[in-house]
């Protein structure tokens, strides 16, 4: 069950930007672990429980390390996300419910990221 986050979130999303280094993280992975990642999951799940009789609904929660999109002296990310959405290979053809957490606080809404023009217009026509 989601409770929240507490301060302790965007203290460590404050300090892996600061500090991201293998180190810096493994001296506070169990608060990464403990007031991030496991608050993250449990709002994912909760907000996905209305859509999780939809066939091809799913659910992702981000994770902490690098990924391709980062820079490479940039270890860990220092803000983190959920999203819901439809499965699709193409995910950018498909709304996409998303909340994300960072240093700076949190934002949530909804968004279709560089859709071709005629997943648009298909979006107004509906």
């Amino acid at each position: 069950m989601f409770n929240g986050f507490k301060k302790e979130a965007t203290e460590f999303l404050t300090g892996i930007r600061a500090n991201n280094n293998k180190a810096w993280f493994e001296e506070h992975k169990g608060v990464y672990t403990d007031e991030v990642y496991k608050p993250m999951c449990e709002l994912a799940q909760e907000l996905f429980e209305p859509y999780s009789g939809i066939d091809d609904m799913m659910f992702k929660a981000g994770r902490i390390y690098k990924d391709p999109f980062l820079s490479p002296e940039i270890r860990y990310r220092d803000t983190m996300w959920i999203y819901v959405r439809h499965e699709a290979y193409w995910w950018n053809k498909t709304p996409t419910f998303f909340f994300e957490l960072s240093p700076e606080g949190a934002v949530f809404g909804f968004r279709l990221q560089k859709p071709y023009a005629s997943v648009l217009e298909l979006f107004r026509t509906q």
